[in-house]
């Protein structure tokens, strides 16, 4: 089993590699956004997001007025249409009190060739309303001689340009799924020395009587979007496409409105019709629900800045730190669990984020992005579980292969399934011990060939080591012509006592079939005495560096020791100390052999001798009986 020590050491060293994978990653997605995972992930995401939170109510401040189908169907006119009939726009909506007019439609070339003067009549209506917004926008072109990137402004003719109130760039970055999720950053381009602030954040102040060029700082200030801000760019959509209630153009044009639908409110003025393709995905978008209009998503935008109902995400630089602490973290939490327990958690882990995240959108305007959690956490799960399935099979194979050879296979497979019931390095534990000793085999062997001698070895431990694994037992050593067992390690029982009488007495029995089958060879019946002694112990791996073996050490072990060698002065063939018979004399008969000092013992104990087992075929049997029979 690996030490905690060594699984935090483990943990830390499969992090940092997984951490490296997640760095790789963010060094792929900066040469080619195509290897942009975790984006892809975390727009995925923010999609899913928008949906669960459901629609809410458009800003009410806000009102689109639609270039629509309905608009061409009863005006009649080919687009372009004429700057005078924007002239007519201009001048019904400052009527009826609109506080900001903004067209999203491009006036960078000059009308004068199909429309003679709309010109002039449009820049002198927007010169009356004084709040109209103009838009311009900017394009990445390649020189055609060079090939090098230039930067193109298509500002709005000059003569509507200086009459308007404010110029706005209408340039809408995609993300590279193709939706539109975040409203420009900087909040103000720069061409020429002069400032050119985002169509809807013009639009904004225009509607806060901030100019959006003059006073662009107090205007961020105003709107919390001091630099740098760009953890903040994420709009906080309404909702679908159509959420925003639409006027069309005719209906202004033709005065069948209300005054109040328009008066002291933000008027955006685009085209919703499909066949002039300015529609975009949205987080909203899907197979069942449309894209949005631009002007729709413009309107999204400006009340994003108005409201300021700002969702802040976290800079790229925290992402990877949150990274690298779900790593680590959940490195830890899978070293320390099973397998099932680790997928368990990790399962929980994932759902538990989630719900951590769609609470931090839905009320606190926070975008906890789930890409760290998606690189980070299953790599760390996997690895762990390899590493812990290696190990633990490398495990499995050295426990069964150190214990194999003293246990039953009944115990190591126990320990196998669970083995945190071993402790290698050393553990305190009660167990009862077992020495057993051939009497007088040293003499006899001198006169025996060394092969003899070995080959009878051989057959009365295997004998006999059969019995103590029958029985449970840890065949401790071998010692000469003596052997030591332990009942109880490294799994306790509650009847270990009784277990190791029982081999006891099993093992003088098979030693008359055994005395019987070595007949041949020894110059007399073979005789052994054992001793038992029940105590706490410490049962671990014993030795050097050089070589180690798992057996247990303690005062009980050496009493035990004491009690084989005193069944040849005692005339008994096992003899149990009175903490082995307080266990077992219910279920064996035993006879007192009285209070003996022990060699290295000042104190004496009281021992007794292992009659026969208590049993129905013999239940009246009496001590004097046994004592005849023996």
């Amino acid at each position: 089993m690996l030490s905690p020590h060594k699984k935090i050491i483990v943990a830390c060293l499969i992090s940092l590699l997984v951490f490296g994978l997640v760095i790789i990653s963010a060094a792929l997605a900066r040469l080619n956004p195509a290897y942009n995972f975790a984006e892809a992930i975390d727009l995925k995401v923010t999609g899913w997001l928008f949906n669960l939170r459901g629609e809410q109510a458009a800003d009410p401040e806000i009102v689109i007025v639609a270039i629509d189908e309905y608009a061409f169907e009863n005006l009649q006119k080919r687009w372009p249409w004429s700057p005078a009939l924007h002239a007519r726009l201009v001048d019904s909506l400052a009527h009826w009190g609109a506080r900001v007019i903004a067209f999203d439609i491009a006036f960078s070339e000059s009308s004068e060739d199909l429309y003679p003067g709309s010109d002039s009549v449009f820049a002198a209506a927007i010169a009356r309303a004084g709040n109209v917004i103009i838009p311009a926008k900017f394009e990445r072109l390649l020189n055609p001689v060079s090939g090098d990137p230039e930067l193109k402004f298509t500002p709005p003719v000059r003569l509507i340009r200086e009459q308007c109130y404010a110029t706005g760039i209408t340039n809408i970055a995609s993300e590279i799924d193709g939706t539109v999720q975040r409203f420009p950053y900087p909040a103000a381009f720069s061409f020429q020395d002069t400032q050119y602030p985002g169509f809807a954040l013009a639009t904004v102040g225009a509607y806060l009587r901030l100019h959006p060029q003059r006073e662009l700082g107090s205007l961020l200030r105003r709107l919390q979007l001091e630099p740098p801000y760009q953890n903040r760019t994420l709009i906080n959509y309404a909702g679908p496409a159509f959420t925003y209630p639409v006027i069309s153009y005719h209906h202004i044009i033709n005065g069948s409105i209300a005054a109040a639908q328009v008066r002291d409110k933000i008027v955006l003025i685009g085209a919703t019709i499909l066949e002039m393709h300015d529609y975009k995905p949205t987080p909203f978008s899907s197979q069942q629900r449309p894209q949005m209009a631009g002007i729709e998503i413009h309107a999204n935008i400006a009340a994003t800045l108005l409201r300021q109902r700002y969702i802040a995400t976290l800079s790229p630089g925290m992402r990877l730190l949150l990274a690298l602490l779900l790593a680590l973290g959940s490195a830890l939490l899978f070293m320390f669990l099973r397998p099932s327990a680790g997928a368990f958690a990790a399962l929980l882990l994932l759902a538990g984020y989630w719900a951590l995240a769609m609470y931090q959108f839905n009320h606190a305007g926070f975008l906890l992005p789930l890409s760290p959690l998606l690189l980070a956490v299953p790599p760390v799960f996997l690895l762990s579980t390899f590493y812990k399935h290696k190990t633990e099979a490398q495990e499995r194979r050295r426990v069964k292969k150190l214990f194999s050879r003293y246990l039953s296979s009944q115990i190591v497979n126990e320990l196998l399934k669970n083995p945190e019931l071993l402790k290698l390095g050393g553990k305190r534990t009660r167990a009862t011990l077992l020495f057993s000793d051939i009497r007088g085999f040293t003499s006899m062997s001198a006169s025996m060939p060394p092969e003899e001698v070995v080959s009878i070895l051989n057959t009365y431990f295997d004998v006999m080591t059969r019995i103590v694994l029958k029985y449970d037992g840890m065949l401790d050593k071998y010692m000469g012509d003596g052997l030591m067992a332990a009942f109880g390690i490294p799994l306790p029982r509650k009847d270990d006592a009784e277990r190791a009488v029982r081999a006891a007495l099993e093992m003088q029995e098979a030693l008359k079939s055994l005395n019987t089958h070595l007949k041949a060879k020894l110059p007399r019946p073979l005789q052994i005495g054992i001793g038992i002694n029940t105590g706490e112990v410490i049962a671990g791996n014993i030795g050097s560096e050089l070589h180690t073996e798992y057996t247990v050490i303690g005062d009980p072990v050496n009493v035990s020791s004491r009690l084989e060698s005193l069944t040849k002065t005692l005339g008994a063939t096992i003899v149990i100390s009175a903490e082995t018979c307080r266990e077992v004399e219910d279920q064996f008969f035993m006879r007192d052999l009285g209070t003996h000092t022990l060699r290295g013992k000042s104190a004496p104990i009281r021992l007794y001798q292992v009659l026969l087992e208590k049993n129905s075929e013999n239940p009246k049997l009496t001590e004097k009986e046994f004592t005849d029979a023996m």
